[in-house]
């Protein structure tokens, strides 16, 4: 997967960093031209993510080697390079014969990016509630061998928050996961399939 120009995926979010916070914090860095925290769509409540983009995409790489540790609102934060997700099936050329994770391999559109083997982690959004780690540990093993699942956990509630991360064996594995049209883990799709 390639990176998303001048956009940088924020994990590890204070519950009480705002909208205004997170920009103000990466505005040290260069020009925001946007910052969205990610919220559970029940609950409206922060999901301990975002994203930000930048006017200049150089800075991504600034604020991502910086070689610092990031504090928002006393909490260490994990700024990563945003990656494209797969896009959508209308978006893919028409060829006959050749399904979505050939053509990414391809790279037949420049929007559909040839996977590019970043990382065997894969950030899983959008679990259903009552999911657990054998679900996810058990739907991702039909694409390769899982060597761990991490699903977040709210501290206090001690209730999932909505999203987990997926360790695969294999790139070939991460590959065909990211290059999958849809992922459904207990009735649920999930969203925001994304390898870092």
């Amino acid at each position: 997967m390639a990176e998303e120009v001048g956009k940088i995926f924020v994990g590890g979010l204070s519950w009480s960093t705002t909208e205004e916070s997170l920009k103000k914090y990466f505005e040290q860095f260069g020009e925001v031209s946007s910052s969205h925290i990610m919220r559970d769509s029940m609950t409206h409540r922060p999901r301990g993510f975002a994203f930000v983009k930048f006017a200049n995409s150089d800075v991504v790489q600034c604020v991502c080697e910086t070689g610092k540790t990031h504090i928002l609102d006393g909490k260490q934060i994990d700024p990563k390079p945003a990656l494209l997700q797969g896009p959508s099936r209308s978006t893919l050329p028409s060829v006959p014969g050749a399904n979505r994770l050939e053509k990414m391999r391809a790279g037949m559109n420049s929007s559909v990016p040839a996977y590019q083997g970043a990382t065997r982690k894969i950030f899983v959004g959008g679990i259903a509630a009552g999911t657990g780690i054998e679900d996810i540990q058990h739907y991702f093993s039909s694409y390769g061998t899982v060597q761990d699942v991490v699903l977040m956990m709210d501290k206090q509630s001690q209730r999932p928050r909505g999203f987990g991360f997926v360790t695969m064996d294999s790139d070939d594995a991460v590959e065909q996961v990211v290059g999958a049209q849809y992922h459904q883990i207990n009735g649920k799709t999930v969203d925001d399939i994304i390898d870092f």
